[in-house]
Protein backbone atom coordinates (compact mmCIF):
# COMPACT_ATOMS: atom_id res chain seq x y z
CA UNK A 1 0.00 0.00 0.00
CA UNK A 2 1.07 3.51 -0.89
CA UNK A 3 0.30 7.11 0.40
CA UNK A 4 -0.15 8.69 3.87
CA UNK A 5 -3.65 9.19 2.99
CA UNK A 6 -4.90 5.83 2.18
CA UNK A 7 -8.22 6.69 0.96
CA UNK A 8 -7.20 9.28 -1.10
CA UNK A 9 -4.38 6.95 -2.81
CA UNK A 10 -7.00 4.40 -2.97
CA UNK A 11 -8.56 6.91 -4.99
CA UNK A 12 -5.89 7.56 -7.20
CA UNK A 13 -5.11 4.27 -8.13
CA UNK A 14 -9.08 3.66 -9.09
CA UNK A 15 -8.56 6.13 -11.61
CA UNK A 16 -5.44 5.19 -12.90
CA UNK A 17 -6.61 1.32 -13.57
CA UNK A 18 -9.83 2.61 -14.93
CA UNK A 19 -7.67 4.47 -17.74
CA UNK A 20 -5.41 1.91 -18.06
CA UNK A 21 -8.37 -1.07 -18.40
CA UNK A 22 -9.99 1.66 -21.21
CA UNK A 23 -6.45 1.92 -23.01
CA UNK A 24 -6.45 -1.94 -22.76
CA UNK A 25 -6.61 -3.41 -26.45
CA UNK A 26 -4.52 -5.29 -28.99
CA UNK A 27 -1.66 -2.75 -28.39
CA UNK A 28 -1.62 -4.27 -24.94
CA UNK A 29 0.83 -7.57 -26.37
CA UNK A 30 3.66 -7.69 -29.01
CA UNK A 31 3.09 -8.39 -32.94
CA UNK A 32 2.50 -12.19 -33.52
CA UNK A 33 1.39 -12.97 -29.73
CA UNK A 34 -2.29 -14.52 -30.01
CA UNK A 35 -4.96 -12.25 -28.67
CA UNK A 36 -5.82 -14.54 -25.74
CA UNK A 37 -2.26 -13.21 -23.82
CA UNK A 38 -3.69 -9.92 -23.16
CA UNK A 39 -5.60 -11.79 -20.46
CA UNK A 40 -2.18 -12.15 -18.81
CA UNK A 41 -1.95 -8.52 -18.93
CA UNK A 42 -5.28 -8.05 -17.62
CA UNK A 43 -4.16 -9.31 -14.31
CA UNK A 44 -2.25 -6.76 -12.55
CA UNK A 45 -4.01 -3.98 -14.50
CA UNK A 46 -7.75 -5.14 -12.68
CA UNK A 47 -6.14 -6.18 -9.58
CA UNK A 48 -3.61 -2.98 -9.28
CA UNK A 49 -5.51 -1.33 -6.30
CA UNK A 50 -5.77 -4.81 -3.99
CA UNK A 51 -3.38 -3.79 -1.44
CA UNK A 52 -4.48 -0.44 -1.07
CA UNK A 53 -8.03 -1.74 -0.43
CA UNK A 54 -6.26 -3.73 2.74
CA UNK A 55 -5.00 -0.59 3.85
CA UNK A 56 -7.61 1.66 3.67
CA UNK A 57 -9.56 -1.27 5.78
CA UNK A 58 -7.32 -0.75 8.39
CA UNK A 59 -9.22 2.29 9.39
CA UNK A 60 -12.38 1.00 9.90
CA UNK A 61 -12.78 -0.22 13.49
CA UNK A 62 -9.19 1.46 13.70
CA UNK A 63 -7.09 2.80 16.62
CA UNK A 64 -4.09 5.28 16.81
CA UNK A 65 -1.48 4.06 19.06
CA UNK A 66 1.94 4.43 20.82
CA UNK A 67 3.82 2.40 22.68
CA UNK A 68 4.47 4.85 25.48
CA UNK A 69 5.58 4.35 28.87
CA UNK A 70 5.18 6.03 32.05
CA UNK A 71 6.75 9.05 32.68
CA UNK A 72 6.72 9.75 29.45
CA UNK A 73 4.24 12.70 30.12
CA UNK A 74 1.35 11.25 27.71
CA UNK A 75 -1.29 9.14 29.41
CA UNK A 76 -3.74 8.32 26.25
CA UNK A 77 -1.57 5.29 24.73
CA UNK A 78 -4.16 5.03 22.26
CA UNK A 79 -8.11 6.31 20.45
CA UNK A 80 -10.09 5.31 18.03
CA UNK A 81 -10.14 6.75 14.28
CA UNK A 82 -12.45 9.38 13.93
CA UNK A 83 -15.89 7.98 13.02
CA UNK A 84 -15.79 10.39 9.97
CA UNK A 85 -12.87 9.05 8.58
CA UNK A 86 -14.26 5.19 9.13
CA UNK A 87 -17.11 5.78 7.04
CA UNK A 88 -15.08 7.97 4.41
CA UNK A 89 -13.19 4.54 4.41
CA UNK A 90 -16.07 2.21 4.45
CA UNK A 91 -17.46 4.37 1.02
CA UNK A 92 -13.88 3.95 0.23
CA UNK A 93 -13.92 0.38 -0.30
CA UNK A 94 -17.76 -0.27 -1.02
CA UNK A 95 -17.01 1.46 -4.39
CA UNK A 96 -14.26 -0.99 -5.49
CA UNK A 97 -17.23 -3.15 -5.81
CA UNK A 98 -19.59 -0.70 -7.42
CA UNK A 99 -20.54 -2.11 -11.12
CA UNK A 100 -18.39 0.77 -12.13
CA UNK A 101 -15.43 -0.34 -11.03
CA UNK A 102 -16.08 -4.42 -11.58
CA UNK A 103 -17.06 -3.74 -15.06
CA UNK A 104 -14.55 -4.70 -17.44
CA UNK A 105 -14.76 -2.90 -21.25
CA UNK A 106 -16.84 -4.92 -23.29
CA UNK A 107 -14.29 -3.88 -26.33
CA UNK A 108 -11.77 -5.88 -24.09
CA UNK A 109 -13.79 -8.88 -23.12
CA UNK A 110 -14.47 -9.45 -26.83
CA UNK A 111 -10.63 -9.07 -27.44
CA UNK A 112 -9.74 -12.06 -25.31
CA UNK A 113 -10.76 -15.75 -26.82
CA UNK A 114 -10.23 -19.30 -25.08
CA UNK A 115 -6.14 -19.73 -24.63
CA UNK A 116 -4.32 -20.44 -27.80
CA UNK A 117 -2.69 -23.76 -29.17
CA UNK A 118 0.79 -24.16 -26.92
CA UNK A 119 -0.30 -21.61 -24.50
CA UNK A 120 -2.41 -22.18 -21.04
CA UNK A 121 -3.87 -20.17 -17.82
CA UNK A 122 -1.78 -20.65 -14.80
CA UNK A 123 -1.77 -20.06 -11.15
CA UNK A 124 -1.35 -16.25 -12.06
CA UNK A 125 -4.40 -16.12 -14.46
CA UNK A 126 -8.32 -15.64 -13.42
CA UNK A 127 -10.41 -18.39 -12.59
CA UNK A 128 -13.60 -18.73 -13.89
CA UNK A 129 -16.84 -21.34 -14.21
CA UNK A 130 -17.15 -20.91 -17.59
CA UNK A 131 -14.44 -23.42 -18.71
CA UNK A 132 -11.77 -21.73 -20.93
CA UNK A 133 -13.38 -18.37 -22.18
CA UNK A 134 -12.64 -15.60 -19.86
CA UNK A 135 -15.24 -15.46 -17.41
CA UNK A 136 -15.82 -10.91 -16.36
CA UNK A 137 -18.48 -12.08 -13.78
CA UNK A 138 -16.18 -14.26 -11.83
CA UNK A 139 -13.20 -12.40 -11.97
CA UNK A 140 -15.35 -9.64 -10.42
CA UNK A 141 -16.69 -11.77 -7.96
CA UNK A 142 -12.90 -12.44 -6.59
CA UNK A 143 -12.24 -8.69 -6.58
CA UNK A 144 -15.80 -8.07 -4.63
CA UNK A 145 -14.84 -11.14 -2.23
CA UNK A 146 -11.42 -9.83 -1.63
CA UNK A 147 -13.25 -6.36 -0.54
CA UNK A 148 -15.96 -7.88 1.35
CA UNK A 149 -13.47 -10.33 3.40
CA UNK A 150 -11.66 -7.15 4.52
CA UNK A 151 -15.06 -4.94 5.59
CA UNK A 152 -16.38 -8.85 7.21
CA UNK A 153 -13.76 -9.34 9.46
CA UNK A 154 -14.26 -10.56 12.95
CA UNK A 155 -12.31 -8.52 14.82
CA UNK A 156 -12.97 -5.65 13.18
CA UNK A 157 -16.66 -5.81 13.48
CA UNK A 158 -15.58 -6.60 17.21
CA UNK A 159 -14.19 -3.49 17.55
CA UNK A 160 -17.36 -1.62 15.77
CA UNK A 161 -19.02 -3.27 18.12
CA UNK A 162 -17.16 -2.35 20.94
CA UNK A 163 -16.82 1.21 19.99
CA UNK A 164 -21.16 1.70 19.01
CA UNK A 165 -22.73 4.88 19.53
CA UNK A 166 -26.12 6.00 17.93
CA UNK A 167 -24.41 7.25 14.48
CA UNK A 168 -21.72 4.56 14.25
CA UNK A 169 -22.50 1.25 15.21
CA UNK A 170 -22.46 -2.81 13.64
CA UNK A 171 -26.67 -2.15 12.40
CA UNK A 172 -25.47 1.06 10.55
CA UNK A 173 -22.70 -0.63 8.99
CA UNK A 174 -24.58 -3.43 7.90
CA UNK A 175 -26.97 -1.22 6.71
CA UNK A 176 -24.62 0.94 4.93
CA UNK A 177 -22.91 -2.19 2.54
CA UNK A 178 -27.02 -3.44 1.91
CA UNK A 179 -27.75 -0.09 0.77
CA UNK A 180 -24.70 -0.01 -1.81
CA UNK A 181 -25.51 -3.67 -3.06
CA UNK A 182 -29.16 -2.52 -4.16
CA UNK A 183 -27.91 0.03 -5.80
CA UNK A 184 -25.79 -2.15 -7.87
CA UNK A 185 -28.60 -4.46 -8.48
CA UNK A 186 -30.81 -1.58 -9.98
CA UNK A 187 -27.90 -0.81 -12.43
CA UNK A 188 -26.64 -4.71 -13.27
CA UNK A 189 -28.82 -7.43 -12.20
CA UNK A 190 -25.61 -10.36 -12.70
CA UNK A 191 -23.34 -8.09 -10.76
CA UNK A 192 -26.00 -7.05 -8.28
CA UNK A 193 -26.72 -10.66 -7.50
CA UNK A 194 -23.36 -11.64 -7.56
CA UNK A 195 -22.27 -9.11 -4.90
CA UNK A 196 -25.16 -10.21 -2.65
CA UNK A 197 -24.26 -13.56 -3.18
CA UNK A 198 -21.13 -12.91 -1.63
CA UNK A 199 -22.24 -10.36 1.32
CA UNK A 200 -24.69 -13.08 2.39
CA UNK A 201 -21.58 -16.21 2.31
CA UNK A 202 -19.83 -14.01 4.27
CA UNK A 203 -22.62 -13.38 6.98
CA UNK A 204 -22.95 -17.05 7.34
CA UNK A 205 -19.21 -16.99 8.15
CA UNK A 206 -19.66 -14.58 10.42
CA UNK A 207 -22.28 -16.61 12.21
CA UNK A 208 -20.39 -20.25 12.16
CA UNK A 209 -16.75 -18.25 13.35
CA UNK A 210 -16.30 -19.46 17.17
CA UNK A 211 -14.15 -16.86 17.80
CA UNK A 212 -16.39 -14.42 16.43
CA UNK A 213 -17.88 -11.83 19.27
CA UNK A 214 -21.02 -13.24 20.06
CA UNK A 215 -23.30 -9.85 19.39
CA UNK A 216 -21.68 -9.62 15.93
CA UNK A 217 -22.67 -13.16 14.89
CA UNK A 218 -26.23 -12.32 16.42
CA UNK A 219 -25.69 -8.90 14.26
CA UNK A 220 -24.48 -11.37 11.51
CA UNK A 221 -27.53 -13.31 11.84
CA UNK A 222 -30.00 -10.79 12.33
CA UNK A 223 -28.80 -9.78 8.93
CA UNK A 224 -29.48 -12.98 7.74
CA UNK A 225 -32.92 -12.75 8.45
CA UNK A 226 -33.21 -9.66 6.66
CA UNK A 227 -32.90 -11.84 3.38
CA UNK A 228 -36.29 -13.62 4.34
CA UNK A 229 -38.20 -10.06 4.66
CA UNK A 230 -36.47 -8.92 0.94
CA UNK A 231 -38.80 -10.11 -1.86
CA UNK A 232 -38.41 -7.68 -4.53
CA UNK A 233 -36.63 -4.71 -5.97
CA UNK A 234 -38.54 -1.74 -7.44
CA UNK A 235 -37.42 -0.34 -10.58
CA UNK A 236 -36.29 -4.16 -12.41
CA UNK A 237 -37.44 -4.95 -15.56
CA UNK A 238 -39.74 -8.40 -16.03
CA UNK A 239 -36.23 -10.31 -17.11
CA UNK A 240 -34.36 -9.17 -14.23
CA UNK A 241 -36.93 -10.03 -11.99
CA UNK A 242 -36.74 -13.23 -13.15
CA UNK A 243 -33.39 -13.47 -12.13
CA UNK A 244 -33.97 -11.53 -9.05
CA UNK A 245 -36.55 -14.02 -8.23
CA UNK A 246 -34.36 -17.40 -8.47
CA UNK A 247 -31.71 -15.56 -7.05
CA UNK A 248 -33.16 -15.64 -4.00
CA UNK A 249 -35.41 -18.52 -3.98
CA UNK A 250 -31.36 -19.53 -4.07
CA UNK A 251 -30.62 -17.54 -0.87
CA UNK A 252 -33.59 -18.72 1.03
CA UNK A 253 -32.77 -22.22 0.27
CA UNK A 254 -29.17 -21.54 1.54
CA UNK A 255 -30.93 -20.42 4.80
CA UNK A 256 -33.17 -23.57 5.28
CA UNK A 257 -30.05 -25.66 4.59
CA UNK A 258 -27.98 -23.77 7.21
CA UNK A 259 -31.35 -24.03 9.83
CA UNK A 260 -30.98 -27.91 9.49
CA UNK A 261 -27.32 -28.21 9.34
CA UNK A 262 -25.91 -25.13 11.09
CA UNK A 263 -22.09 -25.21 11.44
CA UNK A 264 -21.79 -28.43 9.33
CA UNK A 265 -23.36 -26.94 6.05
CA UNK A 266 -20.41 -26.98 3.54
CA UNK A 267 -20.63 -23.64 1.59
CA UNK A 268 -20.23 -23.33 -1.62
CA UNK A 269 -16.62 -21.77 -2.92
CA UNK A 270 -16.29 -18.48 -3.83
CA UNK A 271 -14.06 -17.24 -6.44
CA UNK A 272 -10.90 -16.04 -5.08
CA UNK A 273 -7.88 -13.79 -6.85
CA UNK A 274 -4.64 -14.81 -8.27
CA UNK A 275 -2.21 -15.02 -5.56
CA UNK A 276 0.60 -12.95 -7.50
CA UNK A 277 1.73 -9.70 -6.72
CA UNK A 278 0.64 -7.08 -8.98
CA UNK A 279 4.57 -4.77 -9.27
CA UNK A 280 5.24 -2.06 -10.16
CA UNK A 281 1.71 -0.29 -10.86
CA UNK A 282 2.33 3.06 -10.00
Amino acid sequence: DNGKDPVGELKRLGELRTFALNRMGTNSIPVGVPYSEIEKVLVPVYLMHRYQIEAVSKIIGGIDFSYQVKGSGENQPYQWVDEEKQKEALGAILNTMSVKALQLPESLVALIPPPAYGYSRDRESFKGYTGSLLDPLAIAEALANHSMQFLMDPQRLSRIYLNRNEDWNLHNYFEVIRNSIDRQLKINIQYGVMLEKVFFFQLIKLVNNSKTNKQVSASALGQLAEFKLKTNIEELSESDRIIYADHRLYLSNWLANYKNEGSSLTLPTIMQMPPGSPIGCH
